[in-house]
């Protein structure tokens, strides 16, 4: 129960959280209740699925040297790294066999699309552009003339721009987010066609050029197309909360010792 009651700290710090001990206490009982009820129902972790799984918290972590860091930063063990993450693989395998009948309605489906269809299912519009960035209007305005008399706007780019980060590479700022640009920026060049010129802005306490080089409209993905993942994780949602339903009843009936 102590080993439990660490791991789920050190699970905290390494989240760059914190837990006080009552609460770790009572995730720790969770966690025994859990593996007893998993031992009954015969439900187990490969060890190629706990392997797995570790890969990829390393890869996400950006290697073996950086998760290594972070664990040391957080006074966590591999050991307990491996223990938390074995615990949540069989956690989701114990949800799994025990509410394998509880699926969402074809309408918590639909309903979930529709909220989210925005959010999740619409890569937004994409405009790719150069850019200058020049101190002063007088300046941009210069710049623009020179660029419309046949001046090529990556070669005006590396002779003017203050942008250490686009200058030598002729302004290419690349696709970006359409709704991402400040406003000021998407009101100028919202009506420039590719191949075009904005007019001077001032954003970010600097005037700017661009020249929009291609655009891409919204597209949202169809529902037909989306809705299996969305019901495998509404399936999830319902089956951890089940899950946590059943694990509260269980604290409240389990018979614990209580810590020395």
């Amino acid at each position: 129960m102590q080993a439990d009651v660490e791991a789920i700290r050190a699970e905290a710090r390494l989240a760059a959280t914190s837990i006080d001990p009552a609460t770790a206490r009572e995730q720790a009982i969770e966690r025994l209740l859990v593996r007893r009820q998993a031992e009954r129902l015969g439900v187990t972790v490969a060890e190629r699925d706990l392997e797995a799984r570790l890969a990829a918290i390393r890869e996400k972590a950006g290697g073996e040297e950086a998760l290594a860091k972070a664990l040391e930063g957080a006074a966590m063990t591999d050991s307990q790294l491996s223990a938390a993450t074995r615990y949540s693989l069989l956690r989701s395998a114990l949800q799994d066999v025990m509410y394998a009948d509880l699926k969402p309605g074809d309408g918590a489906v639909r309903a979930f699309y529709r909220e989210n269809r925005a959010a999740l299912f619409t890569r937004p519009a994409e405009v790719r552009l150069r850019q200058i960035t020049v101190p002063s209007k007088t300046l941009a305005l210069r710049v623009a003339g020179e660029v419309g008399r046949g001046t090529p706007f990556a070669a005006a780019a590396r002779r003017y721009s203050m942008d250490p980060a686009t200058r030598y590479e002729g302004g290419m700022v690349g696709w970006v987010s359409a709704p991402s640009l400040p406003a000021e920026v998407h009101k100028a060049i919202a009506r420039v066609p590719p191949g075009g010129l904005s007019s001077p802005v001032w954003s970010f306490a600097r005037w700017h050029l661009y020249k929009v080089l291609d655009r891409r409209v919204a597209v949202i993905a169809p529902f037909a197309r989306v809705s299996p993942q969305i019901r495998a994780e509404l399936t999830r949602r319902a089956c951890a909360a089940a899950l946590d339903a059943w694990a509260r009843r269980a604290r409240e009936k389990a018979a614990v010792e209580p810590a020395p």
